[in-house]
């Protein structure tokens, strides 16, 4: 069911959570044991991977770092301590000009003309808030005497608009990946004839029931109940939550669903293996699909069959899902419930001002 899979990722990331451990300085395993009871799995990787990179620029970049220590896993906390607001205002600076990138390899993609692409501010701001943590941590438990970071700001990002398909996007990118595309390489047509029923299916329950891709990846075919017209799955913050879908929906569910059994030698699936969605190339072939394949899926028919949507993710079905739910019954809570936000003011990012809607509704509080 979805909840093993999502013990089994929790469990992959706690793995890389305690390699991660194993190469950073001792004074770091205390503000581990704290944040582990507060923050999920992925939020405590996150946080040690920017800690980590942070301890490696200063081996790369600080003058006194590089020349007392060989490795991160030699700082002490007394050196932490010597930080001024200017060096973390440096750090953080690198991050927005040129990423996550060290040293060796920012200097051989300067010599070699390389692109670097800038980072967002919500990366920097990122970066800024494990920073934060760490600090917070040491203060709180008079590690340190100061903590300087604490008095940089964030920096003001500015909200993206959901992306919302058309009605005429949608069926295009539908009927894409049910008969192909003149805009198709023989390739791609090629690998559109093997995968078409898994693609729908996985377009399909995305667009209509708006659930995340992790959410979509997790689900088993036991997991499917097709008298109710529904399955169970774990939202984000681990709560159980029961989705309903349409006979559309239903439709290409049934016909995946037949595949999967009619292919299943084919594909390579094993007995054991429960997985809803499988690949079907590949190392991983008959394996459970990972959330990037869909991403990746998911846009290539974008981009053939809707190239004028620009920036499209496969979290945009999810965006198209909220504003076309809301768009038809005008019931914020309701859409909040289908997308199983924690927080109404996430979901109100779907609403649009809409003069149509406003103009019709003028007399609405008349007597």
């Amino acid at each position: 069911m979805a909840r093993e899979y999502k013990d089994q990722k929790n469990a992959e990331t706690e793995a890389k959570i305690y390699n991660l451990k194993m190469m950073l300085p001792d004074f770091c395993a205390g503000y581990i044991r704290s944040i582990a009871g507060y923050t999920k799995p992925l939020t405590q990787l996150a946080y040690l991977q920017r800690i980590q990179f942070f301890l490696m620029w200063l081996l790369d970049y600080n003058v006194y770092f590089n020349k007392k220590y060989d490795s991160i896993e030699q700082f002490t906390v007394q050196d932490l301590d010597r930080l001024k607001k200017a060096d973390f205002e440096e750090f953080l600076n690198h991050i927005q000009k040129y990423g996550a990138v060290l040293k060796e390899e920012l200097d051989a993609r300067m010599q070699t003309g390389k692109y670097i692409v800038p980072s967002k501010s919500s990366t920097r701001n990122n970066y800024l808030s494990a920073l934060r943590s760490l600090y917070n941590y040491f203060l709180e438990n008079d590690i340190v005497d100061k903590a300087p970071v604490l008095k940089i700001r964030q920096k003001k990002v500015d909200k993206t608009i959901p992306i919302a398909l058309t009605d005429r996007q949608a069926e295009s990118i539908y009927d894409t990946i049910l008969g192909g595309s003149e805009q198709i390489s023989a390739r791609q047509e090629a690998s559109r004839i093997i995968t078409s029923a898994r693609d729908l299916a996985i377009y399909t329950l995305a667009l209509h029931t708006g659930i995340r891709v992790s959410e979509l990846v997790s689900l088993d075919v036991r997991d499917i109940n097709l008298d109710e017209h529904c399955f169970k799955i774990i939202r984000k913050r681990g709560n159980e939550d029961v989705v309903y879908f349409d006979n559309t929906t239903e439709n290409v569910l049934l016909d995946w669903l037949d595949e999967r059994r009619n292919m299943k030698e084919t594909l390579g699936i094993a007995d054991d293996e429960d997985a809803l969605f499988v690949s079907t190339k590949g190392k991983k072939r008959g394996t459970r699909l990972s959330v990037r394949s869909v991403e990746i899926m998911v846009k290539k028919y974008a981009q053939i069959a809707a190239p004028e949507v620009t920036n499209f993710h496969a979290h945009s079905l999810r965006s198209s899902c909220a504003t076309k739910i809301y768009d038809k019954s005008l019931d914020l809570v309701y859409t909040q419930s289908v997308l199983g936000h924690a927080n109404i003011s996430t979901t109100m990012r779907y609403v649009k001002n809409d003069e149509k809607k406003k103009k019709e509704n003028r007399t609405l509080l008349d007597e």
